[in-house]
């Protein structure tokens, strides 16, 4: 755990994906088998640490291209974004990095301080000099990738209301994930 997580090294890990869609592409497990090992295997390995690094489109791209091309669905007309969401968000790359964002801010980040900090960073404060590569300015960015909005008291806003992430059970946080993706699409 005392690793730092730097984008370099996740840059690193994802140059060595190609390697691991071959190895799936090869595999003779079912479709269904292959998606479950891109959700369970393959975005762990290749996207450790996400949660505090931000990524550029074009890396989501590629890893969406790689899975289509792994699990023989690249037909013409074929889009990666639309198909890896609606077999299961999780199986998305850039789904399971906000989920896995959101996931670490409630686990690692402490109930009192994520609100504080997103209260901060919601705030805008011209006399303060805010990272805009930390954790908290990460999950700011995914936030509002989600269309979701922060509160300068350091509450979510979604279509459906008003919410704190660390007060909100997961399942519940993880269905309004799922209703938001539809809109990022």
């Amino acid at each position: 755990f005392s690793r730092h997580s730097w984008n370099s090294n996740l840059r690193a890990r994802l140059e060595a994906m190609p390697l691991v869609w071959v190895k799936l592409r090869a595999s003779l497990s079912p479709y269904r088998t292959k998606l479950h090992a891109v959700r369970m295997l393959a975005w762990p390995k290749a996207l450790h640490g996400i949660s505090v690094v931000h990524l550029g489109a074009s890396h989501y791209k590629q890893l969406r291209t790689g899975v289509m091309r792994a699990i023989q669905a690249e037909r013409k007309g074929a889009s990666p974004v639309l198909h890896l969401a609606t077999t299961k968000l999780e199986t998305d790359p850039e789904a399971w990095t906000v989920l896995q964002t959101l996931r670490d801010a409630r686990e690692l980040g402490g109930f009192e301080k994520v609100d504080a900090m997103l209260a901060l960073f919601a705030a805008k404060d011209s006399d303060m000099d805010l990272p805009s590569n930390g954790p908290t300015a990460v999950l700011m960015a995914r936030l509002n990738r989600l269309g979701w909005a922060v509160a300068t008291n350091g509450l979510v806003q979604d279509r459906y209301g008003v919410f704190s992430l660390t007060q909100l059970g997961w399942d519940e946080l993880a269905l309004r994930v799922r209703m938001s993706w539809g809109h990022v699409l």
